[in-house]
Formats: C-alpha cells, structure tokens, sequence
C-alpha cells in the first residue's frame, strides 16, 4: 500500500514547553517508582503533539492472516476471542457516555499480548495502538491484574486421576518411573531497583528474579513460585516454598502425592528427598546401573528446561523486564505462566525455543533422609 494514503491522527497542544520535556527525561533516566512516572507521563503527554496511524487496532489487525496474527500476539484468534471472554469486567467494557472514548477491552488484550510477547517499551505500544502514554500505562496494568487473577484456574495441582495420566506421560518418555513433575528454577533478567542491586545480582552477574516451576510432560505448569531474588540459591529457594512447607513441617505428603512411588525428578541442586530425585554425584566411581539411572534422569527432568525456553521465546518480556518495581517485575512473570498454561491447555504450541541457561550448581549432595536414598537406589535397580 501507498505510504501516502496511510491515515494518520495528529494529537495536537500547543503548550509544550523545555521544562516538561526535562521532567520527563528526568524520570526515564532515574529509578523512579510507577506512580511517579505515571504522572509525569499525563503532564507530558498534555504538551505534546503526536502522529500515530489511526484505528490499527480496528480496521487494520482483522485484515491479518491467521498467521501474522499468530506470531504478532503469540495465540490463534481462537485462543484470543477465549481469553477475551475469561478477563471479562466492568472496567474493560466502560459504556460511553461522552468525554473521551473508553477503550475496549479486545484493544487492551491486544495492547498487553503485544507488550508481553515482544518486550517493547511502553511508548512503542502506545505509538502501535494510537493510545497516549497514561491509557497505555493504565491499560497493561488492567489486563496485567486479571491474567494474575486467573493465576489459580490455570496453574493447579492435578487431581489423582491426572497424576496417572502423568506418571504415564513420563514413563513413556526414557523409562524413568513415578514421576509426576520437574522441578527446576529460572532466573528472569530485570532492572532491580536501584537500593536493592546487590540482592539480585545472580551467579552470572545480572539482576533477576528467581522462577521456580514444576510441569507435566505436555510442558504445563502444575506449581510456580515467584519472587526470590537472583542471588539465592535453588536449594534455598525449594526449602521456602508453599509445597516444601506443606509436605515438611505439615505432614501433607498424601495432598501432593497420594502413591509412595510419586516424585518429582530435580536436578543436582535440590536435595534428595523421598518425593524429589536427583541424580547421583558423579565423582568417578558410579557404577552402571547409576550412570543409566542418570541418563534416564536428565532426559526426564529436561522437559522443564524445554518449558522454560519456550515460555521466554513466545513471551519476549521474559528475557528481560525493564522495570524496577520487583511487585510489578512479578505479576509480569506470573501472568506470562499463565498465557503459558493457557495456551498449551487449549493446545496453542509454540515452536521456537529460547536457550535456557542451567541453574545453580550444586553445593555437594544433600540427602535428606534414608527413606529418600533407599527410594533412589530402588529406582536405579531397574536400570
């Protein structure tokens, strides 16, 4: 198409001034919370003129092939139209009633899906979707919070009669008994805040926050756990988590796993447990039985790595989040393993898979009890 005929829209103001200009420099260039930036965002933006190519979102995107649209907001329309009916509320379907034009809340799910699967700037979006910077803002916050909300209907533990299915799933794959879940911990690049740098620096000496995931097979989460900074090690980060806690100190092996031969497979930094196996330490003398045991192992437990990569590809956020509110930093992650989950529940794949470095090393093998050694040496007999 001509670029000359392309409709563009022009926000016009003619009180633009060098002394909101500064101001708005002045907070992208320092660590400043999101409030602040979001009132400097509405000052500058009421001084500023702007070109932007008119109604993108509505005449232009419902001309894309299934394709395009596929790899520009990581779902099939299908999945899209789904999703748009499960975020369903009161303050993305605002009735006009004059003043400026709400915007709908498909426009929203758009906005967001964009922002997350391609880890662009705020001020890209806004430009993309012909919506000034603060409705930008306050829309990805809108949607961000919902997805969050549905953290619990599309992350859950499977019932007993899907954990046989599982188990199935697994064995089917290298032989490797009882397993019901890998476990394994990612490390998600952001701006840290700018009093907290040191907490969050990670044994490759970037900032990041620590995601902990335990999937199925099919690669679908079954249990997250967010928040603990770069610099913790993964051992640590299990032995703080809401499932360590409650199999531990509450005694509620039986809510996670109902058979004694259910565990999850982890690698050489989690300690061994009768619901965790990890391989065995290799310093040079294990035998065959062992070495075949860890074989097996790894190609059983390297499904959550597969998951991770494929995960940060589709959602481009995830390579690195550039803000510096951790809470925001979170929910950005949490929502992103939810689009994950729901899109591989409703078989929306994704092919391309992001290279996802191992985790900690391990810090000398940590059985914690015999009941848990005997169980690994059991296992390693089959082999």
């Amino acid at each position: 198409m001509d670029p000359s005929i392309i409709p563009l829209v022009e926000v016009i103001n003619n009180n633009y001034n060098v002394q909101s200009e500064f101001l708005m420099q002045h907070v992208m260039n320092t660590n400043q919370t999101d409030e602040v930036y979001f009132m400097a965002l509405m000052l500058f933006e009421t001084t500023v003129s702007h070109y932007r190519i008119e109604d993108y979102c509505e005449q232009w995107i419902p001309l894309y092939l299934e394709y395009d649209f596929f790899q520009l907001f990581r779902m099939t329309r299908d999945s899209f139209d789904i999703l748009l009916s499960d975020i369903h509320c009161p303050e993305i379907n605002k009735v006009f009633t004059g003043g400026e034009v709400p915007i709908t809340g498909e426009k929203m799910l758009m906005m967001t899906l964009w922002w997350l699967g391609k880890g662009e700037a705020l001020i890209s979006v806004s430009d993309k979707f012909n919506v000034c910077l603060s409705a930008t803002h306050r829309s990805l916050e809108v949607i961000l919070m919902k997805l969050v909300a549905l953290r619990n209907k599309y992350i859950t533990w499977p019932n007993t009669r899907e954990l046989i299915t599982i188990e199935r799933d697994f064995h089917a794959r290298s032989g490797f008994p009882g397993v019901i879940g890998a476990i394994d911990v990612c490390n998600i690049s952001f701006k840290a805040p700018a009093d907290q740098h040191e907490s969050y620096i990670d044994r490759k000496l970037r900032h990041s926050i620590k995601l902990q995931g335990i999937c199925t097979k099919n690669k679908i989460f079954i249990n997250i756990m967010v928040g603990f900074p770069g610099s913790v090690h993964d051992s640590r980060v299990i032995q703080n988590s809401a499932i360590f806690r409650d199999i531990e100190h509450n005694r509620n092996l039986n809510k996670y796993f109902p058979l004694s031969e259910y565990h999850l497979v982890g690698d050489s930094a989690y300690p061994l447990l009768k619901w965790l196996m990890t391989p065995y330490r290799n310093n040079g003398n294990l035998t065959e039985r062992q070495r075949r045991y860890n074989t097996a192992h790894s190609n059983t437990r390297i499904v959550i790595e597969h998951t991770f990569g494929l995960m940060k590809s589709r959602w481009r956020i995830l390579q690195y989040i550039n803000v510096n509110s951790v809470t925001k930093a979170v929910n950005i992650i949490v929502a992103c393993c939810v689009l994950h989950n729901y899109c591989y529940i409703n078989n929306d794949t994704w092919s391309e898979r992001y290279d996802v470095e191992d985790g900690d090393e391990e810090i000398g093998e940590h059985v914690l009890g015999d009941l848990a050694n005997n169980k690994r040496n059991h296992i390693a007999m089959l082999f």
